[in-house]
């Protein structure tokens, strides 16, 4: 494994045979922090010439050609800490985008809408979500601000950029080594876009200084999710729903390019990669107490076919709240007055169905609280009874009372 941790102990704690990477929650790029290891033990990180996405290709490279030397096959991970802020591109990836999103959110997010629809991402019927109250109209911002905001959008597009990069220098190793057609890559993204704007030191610095730190921002947060609505942490499409992409032309029996909407979660993959390398998932573990899977095989998918029937999709992040169950979703901003959505039908989550189907909302309720309490042995404290407005202390403040820093809103009340 390679990339981020930021869990308990160390992937060499929990199977992992080679790790390089930090087990911080974020990272400076550049000067990296005290965090780093490799196999282990403390890395101390350069003092010049060094960025973590790049590093985190460089030993995932070296690991998989250790791995070839033993010939047996070989399970990497690389967790890319990109584009988690703070936003520090390289120098060569910014510039490729500083002019390309002067044009602002609104624009950029009808454009992706047009062009979603266009490579059938989406059905030709959907509706987007409208920019939210919380977000001004680009047009609307000052000149000073309309920089800002474009330079922050051209650095996280500069850090995307390089995971590209990167990830295409892994890709022409396997395909150097006649390995590319035989290997299975899964390429997803953990949750949507980030709306948290913290503190971004330097605004006026570049990006791509060790000494310049700059934070996400809450109005490309939106454009970047579009269609959807709502960010990270939320447990609304915008949230949760992210994209996967499978490569494996000698095992996918589906054409290249194929489009699939079926809801699937990052605990389907340890069934699926058990079933198709015919590994054994152990009931017991020496210093472990497994608990049953979650998750179910997706392998049906790979060959085209529909599935037949999956556990509910259980969401739970701090107070955000959800649950997939087939063509319905029940969902709670931040522990407020749960709401119904039929997503086969209002993908974008427009059309609140909680009062006209007050029978399924109840079951999907109980459902929600068995299984918080039977997986993760907690009684939540009931959802609000009244709606309330859905605001967040750290959300971008585009009222120009903070120049072109935008920091957090003043919070009302106690989170």
């Amino acid at each position: 494994m390679t990339g981020k941790w930021h869990l308990d102990e160390e992937p060499t704690n929990f199977g992992f045979q080679r790790y390089f990477g930090h087990l911080s929650g974020a990272t400076n790029y550049f000067k990296g922090d005290n965090t780093f290891r490799l196999n282990g033990k403390k890395w101390e990180v350069p003092e010049k010439g060094f960025y973590t996405t790049t590093a985190n290709v460089d030993y995932g490279l070296k690991f998989i050609a250790e791995a070839r030397e033993e010939n047996k096959p070989w399970f990497l991970y690389i967790a890319f800490n990109a584009p988690h802020a703070p936003l520090q591109p390289l120098k060569e990836d910014y510039q490729k985008y500083q002019e390309r999103y002067h044009s602002g959110w609104d624009k950029m997010n009808s454009s992706r809408f047009a062009k979603q629809k266009k490579v059938g991402l989406l059905p030709a019927d959907l509706k987007p979500s409208p920019r939210p109250d919380h977000i001004p109209a680009w047009d609307s911002l000052t000149a000073e601000l309309k920089d800002w905001e474009a330079r922050r959008m051209a650095a996280l597009a500069g850090m995307i950029d390089r995971v590209d990069q990167e990830t295409g220098r892994i890709i022409a190793d396997l395909e150097a080594a006649g390995e590319l057609d035989n290997t299975l890559i899964v390429f997803v993204s953990d949750n949507g876009a980030c709306p948290y704007d913290r503190i971004s030191k330097n605004p006026n610095a570049e990006p791509y200084l060790a000494t310049t730190s700059w934070s996400d921002s809450t109005g490309w947060a939106w454009a970047r999710n579009t269609p959807f609505q709502f960010y990270k942490q939320n447990q609304f499409e915008g949230g949760i729903s992210t994209p996967a992409i499978f490569h494996w032309p000698s095992g996918l029996k589906t054409k290249p390019g194929t489009v699939t909407d079926t809801p699937a979660h990052l605990v389907d993959l340890l069934p699926t990669i058990a079933e198709i390398t015919g590994a054994t998932i152990p009931e017991e573990f020496p210093g472990r107490e497994p608990t049953p899977l979650a998750g179910v095989s997706i392998t049906p998918v790979f060959a085209g076919q529909e599935m037949k029937s999956r556990p509910p999709i259980h969401l739970l992040f701090h107070t955000d709240r959800g649950l997939r169950d087939g063509d319905w979703k029940l969902v709670s901003f931040k522990s407020l007055t749960w709401e119904l959505y039929n997503i086969a039908d209002d993908r974008t989550e427009l059309n609140n169905l909680a009062a006209k189907e007050p029978k399924r909302l109840a079951a999907m309720i109980t459902e929600w609280n068995k299984i918080t309490k039977e997986t993760m042995g907690i009684n939540p404290k009931p959802v609000a009874t009244e709606s309330n407005s859905k605001t967040n202390r750290e959300w971008s403040d585009y009222s120009g009372k903070n120049g072109i820093k935008t920091t957090r809103r003043s919070p009302k009340k106690k989170e």
